[in-house]
């Protein structure tokens, strides 16, 4: 019963003010407050702000890197586009370059036909001939803005002549 006698009492003491609320173990480690020194202060001071300064520039660099990554990504999906219409393109360009399609459309769009054997000239069988120099002057001079050299071979006119009719 010696424990509920000290407890009665320690009440008793409480009420009536005698007692210190704070137990005996926090009173026995009082703490000395530190005090810093203004050298001191100031160092904590210019810590706290390089720290800061390094978070809102690390901040900043991943801002440029987000932005950066954000114009290559759009850059990349606009290269992909661009490769599946030149894609797209090519094959419809060699869809274009099959002889049988050439010629379909030369004769059913454009309404050409294939010439007759009497519309044939070959100029390596006429070189020389008295009859191309002939024909060759005639052309000459009922052709407007024609003008073939004077030293030039029958050959080299007739070619140039050919050339300009078709």
């Amino acid at each position: 019963m010696a424990a509920a006698d000290e407890w009665q009492k320690y009440q008793e003491n409480y009420t009536n003010q005698e007692v210190d609320p704070v137990p005996e173990i926090y009173k026995n480690s009082k703490s000395k407050s530190v005090k810093a020194t203004p050298k001191e202060k100031v160092t904590i001071l210019m810590f706290i702000i390089v720290v800061g300064i390094c978070c809102i520039v690390t901040i900043f660099f991943q801002a440029c890197a987000s932005k950066i990554n954000y114009t290559v990504y759009t850059l990349n999906q606009e290269i992909n586009s661009l490769s599946g219409d030149i894609d797209n393109l090519t094959a419809e360009i060699n869809g274009y370059n099959k002889l049988e399609d050439l010629e379909y459309r030369a004769i059913n769009d454009l309404f050409m036909v294939y010439p007759d054997n009497e519309q044939y000239v070959y100029v390596e069988d006429l070189t020389g001939s008295r009859e191309v120099e002939n024909y060759i002057a005639v052309l000459s001079e009922s052709q407007k803005g024609i003008t073939i050299k004077k030293n030039a071979t029958v050959a080299e006119a007739a070619k140039r002549l050919l050339k300009v009719q078709a």
